[in-house]
């Protein structure tokens, strides 16, 4: 009889020690899938696949079978997001000595290549090399908060208070202004607004 009582108290209290793990095992199922997801089919296609070695910053256009093609212009949004993310993901795993040196990368890029250094503020589009295309040397808004994005990103990870003051110039340019519609997002090189090919959209502010 008091075998009979010790397997029941045995099974109840493994009973009640599955039902405390349940809950959990799907979640860390779905975290374990996601962290896979991130670091095998996102980070370790892209990088350092996407750096480009030749002329700075980050290659983004690439074929069906991620072979790169094409011009590679390079904007302001793509080359900050690919900033932001290898700064991110250098505090995520710090092990991996790739990602802090890529984060750099992006961030040299961005200072030396896609800054105005007479005007101030991120260019939006320039070719592969750097060079401003063509005649086209507008801003936009929702492109330089995509800049102190990065920015921002990359001096958490390495405390390289260039990037910080950088983001402080971004951030204290007439890049916007409020209108009836949203706000200016694609100012003049010299940030006049006034312009009549300033135009006004809702993606300028919510990407400030």
């Amino acid at each position: 009889m008091k075998t009979r009582g010790l397997v029941l108290i045995l099974i109840v209290g493994l009973g009640i020690q599955g039902c405390k793990k349940g809950p959990d095992n799907p979640r860390q199922q779905i975290a374990g899938e996601m962290e896979k997801v991130l670091k095998t089919e996102l980070l370790d296609k892209w990088y350092p696949q996407s750096v480009d070695t030749v002329y700075g910053g980050f290659l983004s256009t690439f074929t069906y079978d991620f072979k790169p093609t094409g011009d590679q212009d390079k904007m302001i949004v793509t080359q900050a997001r690919h900033t932001w993310t290898n700064a991110k993901a250098s505090l995520r795993y710090p092990e991996i000595d790739q990602y802090k040196s890529n984060a750099r990368h992006g961030f040299e890029f961005l200072k030396n290549a896609m800054w105005d250094k007479t005007q101030g503020g991120f260019y939006q589009l320039v070719d592969r090399k750097g060079n401003v295309k063509g005649t086209d040397s507008s801003k936009t808004a929702y492109g330089n908060a995509f800049g102190i994005y990065a920015l921002a990103a990359y001096y958490k990870s390495s405390q390289d208070t260039s990037a910080l003051n950088l983001a402080n110039l971004v951030a204290g340019k007439r890049q916007s202004r409020s209108c009836l519609e949203g706000l200016f997002s694609a100012p003049a090189p010299q940030w006049n607004t006034d312009q009549a090919s300033c135009r006004c959209t809702i993606n300028g502010g919510y990407g400030l």
